[in-house]
């Protein structure tokens, strides 16, 4: 890649709870394990310097809470633009969030959900890291994260089969 490069971080939000049957599905909160995970997997993005220029997220209140909890580990400072049509939003929706991402910002950091969130990676990542590849194609759990460069200089030019897939793990990749 020659130097006009894009770096997308597609993250499925942290595991939440279905207890309580009342509790509509857009309002979930995280379990304490949703909220372990979405700290640990911000702890494993600072120290590989995956720390986001902008943030787009889900207003689902799971999607939320991962959010606020990796923030302040992330120890940057950045206020994320959080969007009701991103919850449970298709690989098409996403995309034309991506594409309309800000130009100045480098790389770029979307929260959402299953199936759409597994959906756009499938489509955008084409070619990657075969370990990488291989565990994305194989499941997309909670707090999954899926690291994809783009050989351009403008989110608008983004197109599927366009994406290299340089990494792909979860949280609970991280806790052995």
């Amino acid at each position: 890649m020659a130097g006009r490069v894009k770096t997308l971080y597609l993250l499925r939000h942290a595991k939440s709870g279905h207890d309580d049957p009342t509790i509509p599905d857009f309002d979930r909160p995280l379990t304490a394990r949703g909220h372990r995970d979405a700290r640990r997997l911000a702890a494993y993005m600072k120290a590989s310097g995956r720390v986001p220029d902008t943030v787009i997220c889900s207003l689902a209140r799971r999607a939320v809470e991962t959010w606020e909890h990796m923030a302040p580990l992330l120890a940057h400072p950045l206020t994320p633009r959080f969007e009701f049509d991103l919850y449970l939003a298709p690989s098409d929706v996403m995309l034309a969030f991506i594409r309309r991402l800000p130009e100045t910002a480098a790389s770029a950091l979307v929260i959402g959900h299953s199936p759409g969130i597994a959906e756009i990676t499938a489509e955008l990542a084409t070619g990657g890291e075969n370990d990488a590849l291989e565990a994305m194609r194989k499941a997309f759990p909670t707090c999954a994260l899926a690291a994809l460069t783009f050989d351009v200089d403008r989110w608008s030019a983004i197109d599927a089969r366009d994406g290299y897939l340089a990494a792909f793990l979860s949280a609970a990749d991280l806790a052995g």
